[in-house]
């Protein structure tokens, strides 16, 4: 039993402290190094997501540019029709002008064909195609001959008698005779 005496004891708290410290420092290690990991792997997807939006931010600027470009040529396309538009609208017009006054000297060189000799016209009203003709003539006979030579004109229509006097000092009728103008003449 002497030998259970002279047995050594061994004190294993300060083995069993470092051995706690070295698993504390591989920890601290560990959590370090997942922590740089992370940290890289953070980067690494920032960088990568940073790259595809920057692309897409100029994708996007590139189509922005040819919309830019795309809505110009549509509104040069829009004001040209606005021209075209108004030159049509113009050349409408001086058409119309050019009908109107050719409508204006046929109907005076149709009067001049049809009016007898003893009539002589006062006054011609136009509105649209109807025409008001006020004149003075020798006598009903007359007048009878004018409305006869306006009804079988090409150009005049429905001759009616408004309105005739007799002037007390010469004799002579004052006559107003309506007509429509017909619309089949053109230049």
């Amino acid at each position: 039993m002497e030998g259970k005496k002279g047995m050594i004891q061994i004190n294993l708290l300060p083995w069993r402290q470092q051995a706690r410290l070295a698993k504390k420092k591989r920890l601290i290690s560990a959590a370090i190094v997942f922590a740089v990991f992370t940290l890289f792997i953070i980067l690494l997807c920032h960088l990568y997501i940073s790259a595809h939006l920057n692309q897409a931010e100029e994708s996007t600027n590139y189509l922005q540019a040819q919309i830019n470009q795309e809505q110009i040529a549509l509104n040069d396309m829009s004001n040209q029709e606005q021209e075209r538009n108004t030159v049509k609208s113009q050349l409408y017009f001086i058409k119309n002008l050019i009908i109107k006054n050719y409508r204006t000297v046929g109907l005076l060189n149709e009067l001049i064909k049809v009016v007898p000799t003893n009539i002589t016209i006062n006054r011609i009203i136009r509105s649209g195609s109807s025409i008001a003709i006020s004149g003075i003539a020798n006598s009903d006979e007359d007048i009878t001959l004018f409305i006869q030579a306006l009804a079988k004109s090409s150009y005049f229509k429905q001759p009616t008698l408004t309105l005739i006097n007799q002037k007390s000092t010469s004799g002579n009728k004052e006559f107003e005779i309506g007509v429509e103008q017909r619309d089949s003449i053109s230049p």
